[in-house]
């Protein structure tokens, strides 16, 4: 009796391995296709830390090359001043000189 009892428990747990074998099977496939979304995931996450990376360096030389510009459009600007300011002065210089030598030749002329 216990032989049989025996592979009544055996028969029983064959069924029971046979009723969750596609069970497994189908939670074995999710748990791979979900591993492989994942990693693929991450590999997208790389890549886009990786372009992050490289727009963080191009912006870094951008702003870079904007600072360069400003100081020289600042210098650029400091010397149009100072050449404003001269030719101003040239200019009232030249001014006086006409003055003077319209007095000098008026009194020439006396």
């Amino acid at each position: 009796e216990q032989g049989w009892l025996l592979e009544r428990i055996f028969q029983r747990y064959d069924d029971h391995l046979a009723a969750t074998e596609p069970v497994f099977h189908r939670l074995s496939a999710d748990f791979h296709s979900e591993r492989a979304q994942k990693e693929m995931a991450l590999a997208e996450l790389r890549l886009s830390d990786g372009e992050l990376g490289e727009r963080s360096v191009a912006l870094r030389v951008t702003l870079n090359e904007l600072g360069s510009a400003r100081e020289h459009l600042a210098r650029e600007r400091r010397t149009t001043e100072r050449l404003q300011a001269a030719m101003a002065g040239t200019e009232a210089s030249a001014e006086r000189l006409r003055e003077e030598l319209g007095e000098t030749a008026e009194r020439n002329e006396l």
